[in-house]
């Protein structure tokens, strides 16, 4: 392995981590707002893309397991954190938990 392969893979590690604190975050902040059907809450097209996204996971090639629902998502869950719940989230990924 070439010595900077070493250091992308550390950095891809590192944010890898960094996002899926964020989206557990933002999932307990959206179900402290809305109890556990909090997935029906969201935007009309973040959840016609989450559940394009489980049909295609339960399609037989695929053998793992089921991730959480705002896994799906890619770009559009960054505008989750621009609405109050979404912003209700940073103290617990910053530690606070209040």
């Amino acid at each position: 392995m070439i010595p900077f392969e070493n250091d992308n893979l550390k950095a891809y590690t590192l944010l890898l981590r960094i996002e899926v604190v964020l989206r557990e975050c933002l999932k307990q902040a959206l179900e402290a707002e809305h109890g556990l059907s909090w997935q029906k809450k969201l935007n009309g097209e973040l959840l016609k893309t989450i559940r394009k996204a489980q049909s295609d996971e339960y399609k037989p090639q695929f053998d793992f397991v089921r991730l959480g629902p705002l896994y799906y998502l890619t770009q559009e869950y960054r505008f989750l954190f621009t609405t109050p719940i979404g912003v209700s989230a940073f103290p617990l990924c910053l530690g606070d938990r209040r």
